[in-house]
């Protein structure tokens, strides 16, 4: 039988002992090692007069840096991890689709990933403890660029936990006033999350928006406007969805035109003959009107 467990101080450890616990792929291995750990932790518990819970998360830490009972070597980035197939299993679904399919079969006990290797650390570091690592303000770890980074493994491997902690991590990391590493976290969230993903473009924009005199007073950001012409366009519709009618709208065309800007979409529209109607013709000129990408297509940004 269980032991009975207070898990009222972890949401989290009580989100995944409740999983591994009930995983129907969880083999009778585990089980007996699931045993043993409880048995560790209640004697921990009663020594220390820790509440369970937290011995337990004393326990796991313990057996990430020891590597006691690993049954799987993940390899990062030329780090190995020795881990435990139950732990990643039961928190990530990427990991139990991985682990219970081609891979199961072949009987292999390492695998080798090709992700961020700082991010995936912090990862395995998550599994193991259900919070982030301690980081200084020196730290490459504390800037908001990071937050975006880490936020984006969690997204690949389906650890919903950690990418909202990820999120609230840039949303209190980044700094509109520090323009590069602002500019910085922006090409991430860029780059590195796919167009249907709004989640950091929420946090992000309206800084921008509500700091955008001052911004479009720094090269870095000017420079980033250029790169990201859409970016451009998302400014304007977050300022008011009735753009180009409005006057913020109209505030904002005139302000980057004062700081020399190629504007994407303030020259006039062209105008089409009658006998033309709605057909395009090789040498229409279409760069102009908004949402116009030419002949490869609109790109993956901000979608």
């Amino acid at each position: 039988m269980w032991p009975s467990f207070d898990f009222q101080h972890s949401s989290t450890s009580k989100s995944f002992w409740k999983t591994a616990l009930r995983s129907p792929g969880t083999s009778r291995n585990h089980q007996s090692r699931i045993q043993h750990l409880d048995y560790v932790n209640m004697s921990a518990a009663k020594s220390s007069k820790q509440a369970p819970t937290s011995a337990l998360n004393l326990s796991l830490k313990h057996f990430l840096a020891s590597g006691t009972y690993s049954d799987l070597t993940v390899v990062c980035g030329g780090k190995e991890y020795c881990v435990h197939k139950i732990i990643l299993d039961a928190q990530s679904p990427v990991f139990h689709k991985l682990l219970n399919g081609s891979f199961k079969e072949t009987g292999k006990s390492r695998i080798e990933v090709h992700d961020d290797p700082e991010a995936f650390e912090v990862l395995v570091h998550y599994l193991y403890n259900f919070t982030l690592p301690e980081s200084t303000s020196s730290d490459s770890r504390s800037k908001p660029a990071f937050a975006v980074r880490l936020y984006a493994i969690a997204d690949k491997y389906n650890v919903e936990p950690l990418r909202d902690m990820a999120a609230q991590r840039l949303r209190k990391t980044i700094d509109v006033h520090a323009v590069p590493t602002f500019v910085e976290a922006i090409r991430m969230v860029d780059e590195l999350t796919p167009p249907s993903d709004k989640t950091l473009w929420k946090i992000v924009l309206p800084l921008m928006t509500g700091n955008i005199t001052f911004l479009l007073g720094d090269q870095d950001f000017r420079d980033l406007l250029q790169d990201m012409p859409q970016l451009m366009y998302e400014l304007l519709a977050h300022l008011d969805p009735r753009y180009p009618e409005s006057s913020e709208a109209a505030n904002l065309q005139a302000a980057v035109q004062a700081s020399s800007i190629p504007f994407p979409f303030s020259r006039p529209r062209a105008a089409f003959s009658e006998d033309e109607g709605d057909s395009l013709d090789d040498g229409d000129d279409l760069s102009h009107f908004p949402g116009y990408h030419g002949t490869f297509g609109a790109g993956r940004r901000l979608g």
